[in-house]
């Protein structure tokens, strides 16, 4: 299993780009995809409740924490960034783009500029800290 780490507001809107990708391809091995946000993470059992995507569904469930997890987040408060960091520390866990230190925007506007890449997109928004507008 893949988990994906979304920040708050995008885990809706990752958990359908996925499911209409899945449902375009077909789920034909079984790689399951978990979508989550930190604050569904309990460290204390080593699971995660999320949105389990197939092609057939997107449903709610409860899971050990996936082998490798992939961080599209960005923790803005204390609680978030120390889970984030927790994350991290956890054995067995392989997490990518760990301080998501990546110019994602930049990424993102080199994938989009591709009409074959742009489809598969997941949705993203650009922050402007000097306006403070998304």
């Amino acid at each position: 299993m893949i988990g994906i780490l979304c920040s708050d507001h995008m885990e809706k809107a990752f958990s359908e780009k996925l499911h209409l990708i899945y449902k375009r391809i077909g789920n034909k091995k079984d790689e399951s995809i978990v979508v989550f946000r930190i604050s569904n993470i309990n460290f204390n059992k080593l699971s995660v409740t999320g949105k389990l995507i197939s092609s057939e569904s997107i449903e709610t469930i409860e899971v050990q924490l996936p082998s490798v997890i992939y961080n599209l987040s960005t923790q803005r408060d204390v609680s978030g960034i120390k889970q984030r960091r927790l994350l991290e520390e956890v054995s067995g866990v392989n997490l990518v783009n760990d301080s998501n230190r990546y110019d994602q925007n930049m990424i993102m506007d080199m994938l989009a500029s591709s009409s074959v890449t742009k489809r598969y997109l997941m949705p993203y928004h650009v922050y402007y800290k000097k306006d403070r507008k998304f």
